[in-house]
């Protein structure tokens, strides 16, 4: 089976970036990545993509890898600092460096640039590692745009920026599988056109959350183990501000590992990075 392909949300999320940065908020199975990786083609331009693991809580660390990203999306960009970090002591002061790189960034760069910080849920226990995300937000480069995709809601604070019209964020409301792209994946997986009756209980079980659909697509149509109600449960979680509270760092969507994992990948390898 062929990856599906989007081209609305892709356009609602480039159209985001045209005018600003890009928040994408939503549980595991939404397709933030590759949503995100469909937006950027369609804007092109430089990209210096960040994945997040664990070791990116530690602030530097974190600099480091956007260092990293920028030399070779924007050579040249970020190289002051990235000699800096590379002579430095094992601590540095993390504030200090993340608003030399906004320096940097605001005196060289030209060309239009994207920054992904994807897998940022992992840096949501991380104060300092926030604070230098945050960071990246407040630079005031016209050629910059800052994309990030997480889980939960960061502590970003990014309210200003919100009501400005310079930061859009974007939920699993807006991620989740229109009755039609159900249609077109039902069809892709069984080699039929699904019926009404079909549709009506695909759309039921999961009312559009990508990964269950995609689970649920690969057994025939029929609701399968972890698809029913994770997509349900997120629907009915309020829109989180950028700048969440505690409640809204709840992840309901995620189904079980157990439930989920092999299924994905042996029947629909392609949408095991839906999982993101």
């Amino acid at each position: 089976m062929d990856r599906i392909s989007r081209p609305a949300v892709a356009a609602r999320l480039a159209r985001a970036l045209d005018d600003g940065h890009l928040l994408l908020v939503a549980g595991a199975g939404f397709g933030k990545t590759m949503s995100l990786e469909d937006a950027l083609a369609l804007r092109g331009g430089a990209v210096a993509w960040v994945r997040c693991a664990e070791l990116d809580r530690d602030p530097g660390r974190l600099l480091a890898d956007l260092v990293g990203a920028l030399a070779s999306a924007a050579p040249g960009a970020a190289d002051v600092l990235g000699e800096r970090l590379a002579h430095a002591p094992l601590q540095i002061d993390a504030a200090v460096a993340s608003r030399e790189l906004a320096r940097e960034l605001e005196r060289l760069l030209v060309d239009p640039l994207t920054i992904v910080i994807d897998d940022a849920e992992q840096l949501a226990d991380s104060a300092e590692a926030s604070a230098v995300v945050r960071d990246l937000f407040t630079i005031d480069a016209p050629a910059l745009r800052v994309a990030l995709a997480a889980r939960v809601a960061l502590p970003l604070r990014l309210s200003k920026l919100q009501a400005a019209g310079r930061a859009a964020q974007f939920g699993p409301a807006d991620l989740a599988f229109s009755p039609d792209e159900c249609a077109e994946l039902l069809q892709a997986a069984t080699g039929r056109e699904p019926s009404g009756a079909e549709l009506d209980a695909l759309w039921s079980a999961t009312e559009g959350w990508p990964l269950g659909v995609a689970l649920s697509a690969a057994s025939g149509g029929a609701a399968a183990p972890g698809a029913r109600g994770s997509a349900a449960l997120v629907a009915r979680t309020p829109a989180s501000p950028i700048g969440p509270t505690e409640s809204h760092r709840v992840d309901p969507c995620v189904p079980s590992r157990s439930a989920t994992a092999t299924p994905v990948r042996r029947l629909l390898p392609e949408y095991a990075a839906a999982a993101r």
